[in-house]
């Protein structure tokens, strides 16, 4: 059974999304990430972007046309973690 919810994750700086992965779970939501992580085209991520509810973009531009390309987003957080380690 799919996901109720699916949020894209354009990049992300950390060497794994666990503890996203876990919390988006909780509320019966699935991440579709960019490939490897790493900021992309604008194309690709509008083409990610078509069927979700929401955006993680940590660096990533996401342009007018990226939003355009995703009715169904209702939320466009910034990722942003401090770390001592």
């Amino acid at each position: 059974m799919a996901a109720k919810y699916r949020v894209l994750v354009t990049d992300y700086a950390r060497p794994s999304l666990e503890p996203e992965k876990q919390v988006l779970k909780a509320i019966d939501a699935e991440l579709v990430v960019s490939p490897d992580g790493q900021e992309s085209s604008e194309a690709l991520l509008a083409n990610l972007a078509t069927d979700v509810d929401a955006i993680m973009t940590n660096w990533a531009k996401v342009t007018r046309n990226v939003i355009l390309a995703s009715p169904a987003v209702r939320s466009l957080p910034a990722t942003a973690l401090a770390s001592t380690t």
